[in-house]
């Protein structure tokens, strides 16, 4: 069944974005003439020790504070992502990146030791329901997930 409500929610989001998009082109530019950047970038789900089975959104997002810039949350309201600032390819070798995870992977496994909890490096909790996993209370997180499930195909 289509939900029409959904559906204009998304294309609104959708133009909101792409005005932003045109108001400040040369920040989305791909081709623009330069080094070529990479960075990695990875999903991190959040456990806590005692009760592996419960949300820990709050405390994830006290985390994803703590980390500043280089982590994100994400979809599911027990994990988050962390990223590296982006290097150019052209001067430097993916060792600068890979070294720029460790660190940060060490900075928010000291954050979520210092909580009394653990880390995973996988998108999501594998231990709580799928179809009833609590979201982040980002608009993109809430509307996404339901117009995709709601169009899924059956044999999918």
């Amino acid at each position: 069944m289509h939900n029409e409500k959904n559906e204009r929610l998304m294309r609104r989001a959708f133009r909101m974005q792409a005005l932003e998009l045109l108001v400040d082109q040369d920040r989305f530019k791909k081709d623009r003439v330069g080094p070529s950047k990479i960075g990695f970038e990875s999903e991190v789900a959040v456990l806590r020790e005692d009760d592996i089975y419960t949300p820990v959104f709050q405390l994830r997002d006290a985390m994803v504070a703590e980390l500043g810039e280089e982590a994100d949350v994400e979809l599911g309201a027990s994990q988050f992502e962390l990223r590296t600032p982006p290097v150019d390819v052209t001067e430097d070798s993916l060792r600068k990146p890979a070294f720029g995870y460790k660190v940060i992977f060490k900075r928010a496994k000291d954050a979520a030791t210092s909580r009394g909890l653990s880390l995973l490096r996988i998108g999501a909790n594998p231990f709580l329901p799928i179809m009833r996993t609590p979201r982040t209370q980002k608009p993109k997180y809430q509307l996404v997930p339901d117009y995709n499930n709601c169009h899924r195909r059956e044999d999918i």
